[in-house]
């Protein structure tokens, strides 16, 4: 496939003019990713924005305890990285090759020529920009406050820390993403690079060990006993 062709396919660039998608793949700038390769890191500067030709993308965030949380895999035939053509704010994710990955890459400072050098197409793909961001951000969003509510509204411990909870011997109750949930005292929290794992000991005295890409919500204070005891009753809960 051609360059011309990849963004052809876009529903980005649409009904663009040959002149004008001529004119676009002359500027973009093919390379390639080995798998795990980072193409961008959050913080970075955004100086361009990114087709997927071949392979996928995984895009995610460091959010709480340093966890690296996955926002979404983006696959083949996928514009992503806009914003570095809209503003020049630094990169808000991670951008990392799942496996070998073929990307095109569209630098602002053309990018923002070739709009307005082609003003009536330019407004088209300005729209369809701000209507993929829009979504993308509420998507995200959702994501990112599923991730961090039970930091946010942990009964009865809502602004304590992990390390204070340690300290104070609380009793937890975390749900995790299998749709199991685990009860127990924290008795200690690994911090490791790109995650965190949870140390729970629960009323028998066993020890379970939660990492912390798992945990869907987490309500501190619960009765250890009572819990236990539906337990019994319902497999989910161990």
């Amino acid at each position: 496939m051609t360059i011309r062709d990849a963004l052809a396919n876009l529903h980005m660039f649409a009904d663009c003019p040959d002149d004008a998608l001529d004119a676009l793949a002359g500027l973009a700038r093919a390379g390639t990713l080995e798998p795990g390769e980072i193409l961008f890191e959050e913080g970075d500067p955004a100086t361009a924005a990114f087709v997927i030709t071949s392979g996928s993308i995984r895009i995610s965030r460091a959010v709480l305890v340093a966890t690296d949380r996955t926002l979404a895999v983006l696959p083949a035939g996928t514009f992503f990285g806009e914003a570095g053509v809209i503003d020049d704010f630094p990169r808000s994710a991670n951008a990392t090759a799942v496996g070998a990955c073929e990307v095109l890459a569209l630098p602002r400072g053309p990018m923002r020529d070739w709009l307005a050098a082609h003003p009536e197409t330019g407004v088209r793909v300005l729209e369809r920009l701000g209507r993929q961001m829009m979504a993308r951000l509420r998507a995200t969003n959702e994501l990112l406050t599923e991730t961090v509510r039970w930091g946010l509204e942990v009964s009865g411990a809502s602004l304590l820390s992990l390390d204070r909870l340690i300290a104070e011997r609380a009793t937890l109750r975390v749900g995790l993403a299998s749709g199991r949930a685990v009860a127990g005292r924290l008795v200690r929290v690994d911090r490791d690079e790109g995650d965190a794992k949870l140390w729970l000991v629960d009323v028998h005295g066993q020890v379970h060990l939660i990492p912390y890409h798992a945990v869907e919500d987490m309500i501190a204070g619960v009765d250890l006993e009572a819990l236990h005891a539906a337990a019994s009753s319902d497999p989910k809960e161990a």
